[in-house]
């Protein structure tokens, strides 16, 4: 019933124009309709602009990868705030399922609770920049202070998860002290490796990427 009441409103207001407002009308049959700001619409736009060459290429890796980076941005969010609860929650869960070496769990707990925290901090640092200076400043000092923390931290990692590589997954009593759970153990093996993974991708991107630009300004 709204609809037809509001088509029945719009279908009143066309008939009261005058002849001069129905030539100011859009007509769609000559005018090419609305265009959407989707990637084909922005490359063929960069097509028209920049015709065939070089300029174009560079203009559709350019649309390429805003793209990309937008969706890999939200997904990097996505795993900054999943990844500390889930090391929480996996290393409480077995805390004491690791007879290999207990510090495995409890650096899953202390570096997920630390990373919770100073997500924490990070937002409301965003929030008072431009309230309050001094509160600010003093949530910038814990937030790095936080920082230094977890970088000793994960050195710590390095050193417990690294020396019991390749623990006995069965809880065999006669070996129980070489026991840790999987789960518990793979996730801190996997968040320890993951860091020098992404620091190794980072490098070899940037140097591609400084390579590329030579070449393109060459």
């Amino acid at each position: 019933r709204s609809f037809k009441l509001s088509y029945y409103n719009e279908y009143k207001s066309y008939l009261s124009m005058s002849g001069e407002d129905l030539e100011r009308l859009p007509d769609y049959k000559e005018d090419n309709p609305p265009s959407y700001d989707s990637i084909f619409g922005r490359i063929k736009s960069a097509k028209q602009e920049h015709g065939a060459g070089l300029s174009f290429f560079k203009a559709v890796f350019g649309i390429i990868g805003a793209s990309i980076g937008g969706i890999l941005c939200i997904a990097c969010i996505a795993l900054v705030i999943a990844l500390p609860i889930c090391q929480v929650y996996f290393g409480n869960k077995h805390k004491n399922d690791c007879p290999v070496d207990y510090f495995i769990p409890i650096w899953l707990i202390v570096t997920g609770a630390c990373g919770i925290v100073s997500l924490v901090l990070s937002a409301i640092d965003n929030i008072l920049k431009d309230d309050n200076d001094e509160s600010s400043s003093k949530c910038a000092i814990c937030k790095h202070i936080l920082n230094l923390f977890l970088f000793g931290w994960f050195i710590f990692g390095n050193v417990v998860v690294y020396r019991a590589w390749q623990p006995s997954y069965e809880r065999d009593y006669s070996k129980l002290t070489k026991y840790c759970d999987k789960t518990v153990y793979l996730f801190a093996f996997w968040s320890v490796t993951s860091v020098y993974i992404i620091l190794g991708a980072t490098c070899f991107l940037g140097c591609l990427f400084i390579l590329c630009m030579c070449c393109v300004g060459n």
